[in-house]
């Protein structure tokens, strides 16, 4: 009986340790479509960029009111951070540069 009850307990501690312990996605920031990020264009106002993509969502620098960044990241299973960002450029209240930028993040 003895013999048994152990045998059971190694087993199944065995069994728990094998296995891998389930890591969720991890989305944040605003994923934009590449549909939505085309329609961004030299000359557009700051209302028109807003209309079209939304708000930055950590909004607008004190310090430099003529750069709107969207940053989106994804972990995928506890594995690399996927990082993206548009940043769009202003002067004189109008679109003047967008950079697109993917990088690729190690845990």
């Amino acid at each position: 009986m003895k013999h048994t009850l152990f045998l059971s307990i190694l087993v199944s501690s065995l069994l728990l340790v094998s296995c891998k312990p389930y890591q969720m996605d991890i989305p944040q920031g605003k994923k934009l479509s590449s549909q939505q990020i085309s329609q961004i264009k030299p000359g557009m106002t700051k209302e028109a960029v807003i209309l079209d993509l939304g708000a930055p969502l950590q909004g607008v620098s004190p310090y430099d009111t003529n750069r709107f960044d969207y940053i989106y990241t994804f972990q995928k299973n506890g594995g690399v951070i996927n990082k993206k960002r548009l940043s769009i450029y202003f002067k004189n209240g109008v679109v003047k540069e967008i950079i697109q930028k993917d990088e690729i993040a190690s845990k």
